[in-house]
């Protein structure tokens, strides 16, 4: 009997790459966040743009979690947790700018 646990090579690869695109899309929301903040000298202009960079994010980890198929899995996880971070990213930029 099959309970879930094991995986096969194909399905781990898989998660793994949904789990490493998940993790890429945060690293390009830092390396983003970062060059406009280093590029902009108005805090607000940094804000707005951090938050559209987020809003891309979002996207792009909305398109990976619909792609995911199957039960709740480690790609799912990986999104929830990138989604937050970008979240917390955005709190910083607001907080950086007020």
């Amino acid at each position: 009997m099959d309970d879930g646990l094991a995986m096969c090579p194909d399905r781990l690869r898989l998660v793994l790459w949904q789990v490493g695109t998940a993790l890429a899309i945060y690293c390009v929301n830092i390396i983003l966040s970062v060059a406009v903040a280093l590029a902009t000298e108005d805090a607000h202009a940094s804000m707005f743009l951090a938050i559209g960079i987020a809003c891309g994010c979002w996207l792009a980890l909305f398109r990976l979690w619909d792609n995911i198929t199957g039960p709740f899995s480690a790609g799912k996880a990986a999104c929830l947790v990138v989604a937050v971070l970008v979240g917390f990213d955005v709190i910083f930029a607001v907080a950086i700018a007020a």
